[in-house]
This record gives structure tokens, C-alpha cells and sequence, in this order.
């Protein structure tokens, strides 16, 4: 079982992929946090109590052809209860606990759907095939909140959904929910800052990770920097894996170091510029301001650049995390609460 600071520290490494994931969407022009989103699902109750506003052959007991019975609410041409939706003179029926399809109208006693139904001999009561019907169903024959209608928009949803008990709220605020996410991942993908990159939230209570990232205030960048700084240590193959599944060529591009003594690649401040987006002389020279005057990482000494030669790009060197700060913040030895609060 994992600690609290374990815990924080596989949230960040899911935020290090998930931030490799976004950067290759700006570079291919992709928008794989925006999901399909689905539609809402209600379903079909064989509510016996209301048997008696329908015809005889409304809600009906049949068979499947392997002789197991179970309830079936008719489809009705119109929204009446004369008029059963036939096909070859056999009645179109929905089985009881099955998921409507297409919701096509809703009106106070009766709902409009476009679904596959079961076709009923109504002789034997023998539930034979499937078809694809469009038909009216009963509205108290389903789980359909009161004032719900397909056409309604978002804050209409929002209001219906503030004036239901939970279990019939609970797949309305789903999509909801889903539909928001989509919003936020659009403008996201619009405006193209990977700084805007939700970070997680971590654990604070008993984990020197969370502490040392929520005491000094640590900015996107310095976050990053921290996380890429400790996958040499604590997830080896990282990059190798993580950048390789969305990459067929992990070229100099992405700034990986091949290792000595370890059979593995590492990042180097090159991979940090490629993560942050930094593809151009003036982003270039913004990122050295930053790490030579706002990082608190950099100016403290947590984080630092392994040598390169004079010739080379200084960004170039591999990224590599104070010993002393690396015990603590896996909790190896957590006890130096001096390592807590940069200056």
C-alpha cells in the first residue's frame, strides 16, 4: 500500500505524462482531452402501478426464445394508448431494465425514442427479434426525471439537476460534468499555454512532497522541473517509455542523455524547454531570466544543471536534484525540516 508521499508522487508522474501528452497535441494540432460526450441514459421500469392507464397488451409478460419471461412496455404510434407501434401485425416492445436509445421528444405523460425493440407475437406472447423502431413510450414506464426534455441547455440541466434526489441526478450531473470538461480542454486547446495544464492536487497532511511544493508556491515551471528532476531516481525508464508512446524518433529534439552507468536515457534542461514549450529565441531567453532570477529551485540549489562543454548549450546538461533535498522529499530521511522552507 502506498504512503501519502507515495501517493503525491505517482500523481505528479501521471502529470509529467499528462503534460508530455499535451505538448505533442500543440505540436500535431490534436485535442485528445476532449472526449465524445455521451448522452444521457435512462431506462425502462415496469412500473405495475401505473398498469392500468395502458391497454391490455401495454405492459405484457413474454418469452425469449430461450423460455425466460420478463416485462415488456409497447410503443405506441402516437401519444396515446390505442395506437401499438406493429411490424408484420406482431406488437414492438421494450424490455424491462433496458437503456432507451435515441431520446427524440419528451412531453409531460409520453417520451419520443428511436431504439431496437423486441418484436412480440401477440398470440403466444414470444419475444421473436430485434428491430430498429421509432415509436411513443409512457412516460411513468421510465426513470425520466419530471421537467426533463432533450432540448435543454446546460444551465437548464444545471437547474433540474439542483431539484432532484441524488440517485436521479446522478447521470444528468454526469454529463454535465463531461460537457464542462470539454468547454474548459476547447479554450485550452485555443489559447495554447501549457501553464493553464490543471496540476494535481496532493495529500498534504504527512508527506514532505505536498509540504515543500504548497510552503514555497512553487510556479508551473518549477513544479515541472521538480517532477522531471526526480524520475532518474524514482522511475528510471520514465522517459524512455512515457515519451516513447507518443513518439516513434525520441530525437535530440527532446534532449534525453544517455546514462553511464544506466542503460537508459534521462532529461536534460533541454527536455524541460521542449515540456514548458519553448521552441524559439525569445521563450529561450524568457526560461533563462526565469531560472536566473524566479526559480526558486534553481536559486536555491535544489535543482541544477550538470556541467556541459563551453561550446554546447548550457541547457543541454542533465537535470539533477540536491541529494540532501531527494532523501527528504521521498522520505528517506524527512527529518531536516530545514529542507522545508527556500528562501
Amino acid at each position: 500500500m502506498l504512503t501519502p508521499n507515495q501517493q503525491n508522487l505517482k500523481k505528479e508522474l501521471e502529470w509529467l505524462e499528462e503534460v508530455i501528452q499535451v505538448q505533442r497535441d500543440f505540436q500535431n494540432n490534436l485535442s485528445s482531452k476532449i472526449i465524445n460526450v455521451p448522452s444521457i441514459q435512462f431506462g425502462v421500469i415496469a412500473n405495475k402501478d401505473k398498469q392500468s392507464i395502458y391497454p391490455e397488451q401495454g405492459l405484457t409478460l413474454a418469452e425469449n426464445k430461450d423460455g425466460q419471461t420478463a416485462w415488456y412496455i409497447t410503443l405506441c404510434e402516437q401519444p396515446d394508448t390505442v395506437s401499438f407501434v406493429l411490424e408484420q401485425g406482431h406488437l414492438c416492445a421494450i424490455k424491462e431494465g433496458t437503456l432507451l436509445g435515441k431520446l427524440l421528444e419528451a412531453q409531460k405523460d409520453w417520451v419520443l425514442v428511436d431504439m431496437p425493440c423486441r418484436v412480440i407475437k401477440p398470440n403466444n406472447k414470444v419475444a421473436v427479434y430485434q428491430s430498429q423502431v421509432k415509436g411513443w413510450l409512457p412516460r411513468c414506464f421510465t426513470d425520466i426525471p419530471e421537467g426533463f426534455n432533450p432540448e435543454m441547455n446546460l444551465e437548464s440541466l444545471k437547474n433540474l439537476v439542483s431539484q432532484l434526489p441524488q440517485n436521479q441526478a446522478k447521470n444528468i450531473q454526469d454529463y454535465i460534468d463531461t460537457v464542462e470538461r470539454n468547454l474548459y480542454w476547447k479554450n485550452f486547446y485555443e489559447v495554447r499555454d501549457i501553464t493553464q495544464l490543471p496540476s494535481p492536487q496532493l495529500l498534504p497532511n504527512d508527506s514532505s512532497y505536498a509540504q515543500f511544493v504548497y510552503k514555497n508556491k512553487l510556479s508551473f515551471y518549477d513544479r515541472l522541473l521538480l517532477i522531471m528532476s526526480l524520475t532518474a531516481h524514482i522511475e528510471p525508464d520514465f522517459f524512455e517509455s512515457k515519451l516513447g508512446k507518443y513518439y516513434d524518433d525520441l530525437s535530440t529534439n527532446h534532449g534525453l542523455i544517455k546514462g553511464g552507468h544506466y542503460d537508459g536515457v534521462f532529461p536534460s534542461g533541454t527536455t524541460f524547454l521542449f515540456l514548458s514549450g519553448v521552441h524559439n529565441l525569445s521563450t529561450r531567453l524568457a526560461h533563462l531570466r526565469w531560472m536566473k532570477q524566479e526559480s526558486v529551485l534553481f536559486t536555491n540549489e535544489v535543482v541544477a544543471l550538470s556541467a556541459v562543454a563551453p561550446y554546447e548549450p548550457m541547457w543541454a546538461g542533465g537535470l539533477v536534484i540536491a541529494m540532501d533535498y531527494f532523501m527528504f522529499l521521498v522520505e528517506v530521511d524527512s527529518s531536516e525540516e530545514v529542507f522545508l522552507q527556500l528562501s
